[in-house]
């Protein structure tokens, strides 16, 4: 739900290429007069991905509809439906 401007209905498709750490953080904490002083630090996880396709909302609605998966579906219930979130 990030972007200007968002593009509601278009489709990202990308592959994870690796998981790495991030760049040292060093966090330096210290308080004058009191000889208090703590230096503690971390390495922020992060995943790199490769772009592979971005799709307008039309092809999205287009490739649904010619793809022989989605003629082969069954119908369920509308309380199974409502209740089932769906990330694109």
């Amino acid at each position: 739900m990030v972007g200007t401007p968002f593009v509601s209905g278009a489709a990202v498709e990308a592959t994870v290429v690796s998981h790495r750490s991030g760049d040292k953080i060093i966090v330096f904490k210290f308080e004058a007069r009191k000889r208090k002083r703590r230096k503690t630090g971390h390495r922020q996880q992060l995943s790199e991905l490769r772009i592979g396709a971005i799709q307008a909302p039309d092809a999205v609605k287009a490739e649904r509809a010619a793809s022989p998966r989605s003629a082969t579906k069954t119908r369920k219930p509308a309380a199974a439906a409502a209740s089932k979130t769906t990330q694109e």
